[in-house]
């Protein structure tokens, strides 16, 4: 879920923004907050403003997909405590009323 939404972001950000980078290079500038070479490659290419707008697009790529993630954990830990109370705590509770 975290790296289909980041993805995504970056595919949309680098087409609004109007950066040109294809889409392998879209791929390789994810590994730009882990330092990876092949990012540092493709922004090295690139003039500095560009480079600045692809960071900040990545940085906001992942606060973006970390966001869903958390979302969706949230949701299943909700989802897991319901199913716990409802199944469990129902013929669990009579145990504590002897």
């Amino acid at each position: 879920m975290f790296a289909f939404t980041s993805d995504r972001s970056v595919t949309d950000q680098v087409r609004a923004e109007s950066v040109p980078l294809s889409e392998r290079e879209q791929n390789a500038v994810q590994g730009l907050l882990a330092g990876t070479e092949s990012a540092q490659q493709v922004t090295n290419r690139l003039s500095s403003a560009a480079a600045d707008t692809v960071e900040t697009i990545v940085r906001e790529s992942f606060g973006s997909g970390m966001q869903w993630a958390f979302g969706l954990v949230a949701l299943l830990a909700l989802v897991g405590m319901l199913v716990t109370v409802t199944s469990i705590g129902g013929p669990a509770s009579k145990l504590w009323r002897r």
